[in-house]
């Protein structure tokens, strides 16, 4: 640590990193908190944001994020930006952040969200970061408008059982931002039942044995193969897939707690009505 803050020290000195008065503005350390920066920021502010901002695989956003300034998280690399400020998700590698600090640059921590308010939570403390609270008012305004008209066409659905199988069959419990939507749309999430604990693994067999209505998988990218997503294609899931509706969400959309995630539950209620609400009601 002593030789980075050194180095550190001396890039200033010999002019590698530019002066406070060279610069100014918002640099980002994590592809959630990216995101929320690229919805509020002027782009003229954005002083960084990561690589993966950029790649359209993991960013809903890349076409906004394309010709900005990136960083794989270092120090270093955000020093030589010169940044205002530095927003950065709670799991951010915690020795760049005990750095900038130390240094005395303002760094703003975001909690992961693990639910709807914990979005609109995080969309306020970004927004009165980059100067722009009023944008985040209105981006949850948006979002709750959304919501509403959700709920509002789920109401007189029957309540399903649903489940959510990812790569390398993992599932979404409770609390989670996955689970209140599922609650919104009238379903009942099968990753929140007793004895599955949130983000477990749920075995093929206990699929089988609970006989969900309905089955939403989540894809990466455009055309990205893996063995881990190959859980999903397993023969024993083929009559299940084969009676009930299987919805695909992009997992770029819920990876992180933005307003994108609204987009995700459009899909899934699209995909029920596509679907003609095939699956038995569950009281």
């Amino acid at each position: 640590m002593r030789r980075r803050a050194f180095l550190v020290a001396l890039a200033f000195a010999v002019g590698l990193v530019p002066l406070a008065t060279q610069a100014a503005g918002i640099a980002s350390l994590n592809l959630c908190s990216d995101l929320l920066v690229l919805m509020l920021a002027d782009r003229n502010d954005i002083a960084s944001v990561t690589w993966l901002a950029a790649d359209p695989a993991d960013s809903p956003l890349a076409a906004q994020a394309q010709g900005l300034p990136v960083n794989h998280g270092s120090a270093e690399e955000i020093l030589m930006f010169d940044p205002e400020v530095i927003v950065a998700a709670r799991y951010a590698r915690g020795e760049t952040v005990a750095m900038l600090r130390r240094l005395g640059r303002r760094v703003v921590m975001l909690d992961p969200a693990d639910s709807l308010e914990g979005i609109r939570r995080n969309l306020r403390i970004v927004g009165e970061a980059v100067g722009h609270p009023e944008r985040a008012e209105t981006a949850i305004a948006a979002m709750d408008r959304r919501l509403d008209a959700l709920a509002g066409q789920a109401k007189d659905r029957p309540p399903l059982l649903v489940a959510v199988y990812m790569a390398r069959g993992f599932t979404v419990g409770a609390p989670s931002v996955v689970n209140d939507l599922l609650g919104l749309l009238n379903l009942r999430n099968l990753g929140a039942e007793p004895g599955l604990a949130g983000g477990t693994v749920l075995p093929v067999e206990t699929l089988l044995i609970a006989d969900p209505d309905v089955l939403v998988v989540t894809s990466y990218g455009t055309d990205a193969p893996s063995l881990a997503t190959a859980v999903v294609d397993h023969p024993a899931l083929e009559k299940l897939r084969a009676e009930r509706p299987v919805i695909t969400v992009p997992t770029q959309l819920w990876d992180c707690g933005t307003p994108l995630v609204v987009e995700a539950a459009e899909r899934i209620a699209a995909g029920l009505e596509a679907g003609g609400q095939a699956g038995r009601s569950v009281e």
